[in-house]
């Protein structure tokens, strides 16, 4: 891409400016995005001049389990943390941090609920610094551990504990 606007720049600072020559540079330039960056690398670089054509609770849906917390995602978004707190707040109705919060509350209740992973593995999965923060989470948001969400689950579902 450096060559192509390196070369672009020389052909233009030498006069050739012709409207052929823009079309078929234009064509190139959109055979390079296309060949060489994904859809979503393209939608993040052209996200600050399109802003309004894409939608921004799309956005947020399709990349809140890929973030850390909320300045990361501001920074994915390609906005300030301000703005994009604003933005937020205008689409869902609560503060992103909050919402991340919620999501991660019920993505660990379905891990601990649904799969067989082990405490550690759902800990390090949530970037919890240790099984112990895990349920330290569990307990402020359910009122039990881990390990009593999941024998009161499969109670619940007919299972035996293990």
């Amino acid at each position: 891409m450096n060559r192509f606007l390196c070369l672009l720049v020389d052909c233009l600072d030498q006069g050739l400016g012709c409207s052929h020559f823009h079309q078929l540079k234009r064509d190139e330039l959109f055979l390079y995005l296309r060949a060489f960056y994904t859809k979503e690398e393209l939608a993040c670089f052209f996200y600050p001049i399109l802003g309004g054509d894409m939608n921004f609770k799309d956005f947020v849906l399709a990349n809140y389990k890929q973030v850390k917390d909320v300045k990361d995602f501001a920074e994915k978004a390609h906005l300030s943390l301000s703005t994009f707190n604003r933005r937020f707040r205008e689409n869902f109705n609560a503060s992103a941090h909050q919402w991340l919060v919620s999501k991660k509350v019920e993505s660990v209740r379905w891990d601990i609920l649904m799969s067989n992973l082990t405490f550690s593995e759902i800990a390090d999965k949530y970037n919890f610094s240790s099984p112990n923060y895990l349920a330290t989470f569990c307990r402020q948001h359910y009122g039990m551990s881990p390990h009593e969400m999941r024998v009161q689950g499969r109670q619940s579902s007919g299972e035996q504990d293990v």
